[in-house]
């Protein structure tokens, strides 16, 4: 082996190294999209009429189904989802997701309601993000909240909102998502990069002996 091919691989196998002890150059990110956004945040008021277009062609529950009534004691609404996707075999260390939520009745004020719970997988999770964000009579707030990388790690992640009160001086609280994404950063184990490199130095150096 000359001194130039040994100089060369030397320098490859350094590069595979660092690349394989600094994962976050080789992640990827990955997303699940459910529904579209059909609705800016902020948008304000919005109608049901508006919600049943633009959702028309959107898989449930995010056709612009209304759950809930603002109007109807004790009417609260509720609806569940879930995004399913493939890591594929790699491992994700950071995930988010970020819902459309239209009309859930938290109103800013000197003592915003809070007005709904939401979990994942069946695990409640803070919603303190959701306080004191809508806009009378009606509005849609996008709100990016994080996703514990336990939750995805089968591939599903279940996404359940209810509202639990009405809105100050209304009888009843109705809700509806408008979309759903769920963004993911997956890491790929360290083997998977160092025979990637492997593979390359083989390919190499075939190339400069042949040359």
């Amino acid at each position: 082996m000359n001194k130039t091919l040994r100089a060369l691989i030397g320098a490859i196998f350094v590069t595979i190294i660092v690349i394989a002890s600094s994962p976050q150059t080789a992640a990827g990110s990955s997303m699940s999209l459910l529904g579209y956004q059909d609705f800016d945040d902020g948008k304000s008021p919005v109608f049901a009429s508006e919600m049943a277009s633009a959702g028309a062609d959107e898989p449930f529950p995010f056709d612009g189904t209304l759950f809930g009534n603002d109007f109807v004691d004790d009417s609260l609404g509720s609806f569940v989802y879930t995004h399913t996707f493939d890591l594929g075999g790699e491992t994700p260390d950071v995930a988010e997701l970020t819902i459309g939520l239209i009309d859930h009745d938290s109103f800013a004020a000197t003592f915003p309601v809070d007005t709904i719970d939401f979990y994942f997988d069946g695990v409640k999770q803070p919603d303190s993000v959701f306080k004191g964000i809508s806009a009378r009579p009606s509005s849609v707030s996008v709100v990016s909240v994080p996703v514990p990388v336990s939750f995805i790690l089968d591939g599903e992640l279940v996404v359940y909102f209810a509202a639990t009160k009405p809105g100050t001086s209304y009888d009843g609280n109705g809700i509806a998502p408008d979309f759903s994404l769920l963004e993911f950063r997956t890491i790929p184990e360290p083997t998977t990069v160092v025979m990637f490199g492997i593979g390359g130095v083989f390919v190499m150096r075939k190339a400069i002996l042949r040359g």
